[in-house]
């Protein structure tokens, strides 16, 4: 089995995000915002954590909104196309966060869901 295109997300102390690795050009980097200050991640995190009631297509919901704001849909087939040119059925994705950052590592970023798959 080929080894996996691997790909990085950095998010610096701006909030603003890029992506490198893999083969990907032209990425631009992505503004997201104050990620730490959102409130509404703390409800969701509290239920997964303390796995209240949730059903498959709230946590994919959940999975979603992570997804669409660290990835997007425009990093997404740039991430997709970079490894078909390699030729590979595998891809890794690792978060980089600023040491300013770190509180967001508490979001469950396994989660992630594309609208098809975590």
């Amino acid at each position: 089995m080929s080894a996996p295109v691997r790909f990085v997300i950095t998010v610096d102390e701006a909030w603003v995000a890029t992506l490198s690795g893999g083969g990907v050009t032209g990425a631009k980097p992505r503004p997201l915002g104050d990620l730490g200050a959102r409130q509404a991640w703390d409800a969701e995190l509290e239920a997964i954590a303390d796995r209240k009631t949730r059903s498959a297509a709230e946590i994919a919901a959940f999975g979603k909104a992570l997804f669409d704001l660290l990835v997007g849909p425009d990093w997404w087939r740039e991430i997709l196309a970079a490894a078909a040119r390699a030729s590979s059925v595998r891809l890794e994705l690792a978060l980089s966060w600023s040491p300013a950052r770190f509180a967001v590592t508490r979001l469950p970023w396994e989660l992630m869901h594309d609208g098809t798959d975590f």
